[in-house]
């Protein structure tokens, strides 16, 4: 387990990253509506719905999630492959990718594929939620932050 442990640790901090990067994303566009009372004021669901969603770019985190993963599996791979042959005493080197790893990856993206949809779901309420409050800017930033450690915390796990 112990050499394992910072595989574990890269897959966490990737996630981490990705997760962190969209928090800031999300909260410059928060600061930067913050002068328009508009996103603050609106009647409509549905209008508030958008908002949430343009708040929090769905596509951009898919993107940017799926490419962390893919890169950290691949590392993970090659990782595990050098460490198996050298504990089996073997001289020749692991070459990633083998058929079987390719497939073992193609598998992980799709146990991955609904991550994305899960977090935005969930940012979109927290979202939905405080616009729905009348939340400030303020209260909406410290809403998000909130939400986003939370994922972090309970997700990369």
């Amino acid at each position: 387990m112990s050499k394992r442990r910072p595989t574990l640790k890269a897959f966490q901090s990737a996630f981490g990253r990705v997760l962190m990067q969209a928090r800031s994303e999300t909260l410059a566009k928060i600061a930067a509506a913050s002068g328009q009372s508009k996103i603050e004021n609106q009647n409509s669901k549905i209008q508030r719905s958008a908002a949430a969603d343009f708040l929090f770019d769905l596509a951009r985190f898919t993107l940017n999630f799926t490419s962390a993963m893919e890169r950290t599996h691949k590392t993970a791979l090659q990782t595990a492959g050098d460490q198996l042959l050298a504990e089996l005493g073997l001289d020749n080197p692991f070459r990633y990718p083998p058929k079987e790893a390719l497939e073992f990856i193609r598998a992980r993206q799709n146990k991955l594929a609904g991550v994305p949809d899960e977090i935005h779901a969930r940012i979109k309420t927290s979202l939905e939620e405080g616009l729905n409050a009348g939340d400030t800017m303020e209260q909406l930033a410290r809403r998000i932050r909130t939400e986003f450690n939370g994922i972090d915390e309970g997700r990369s796990r």
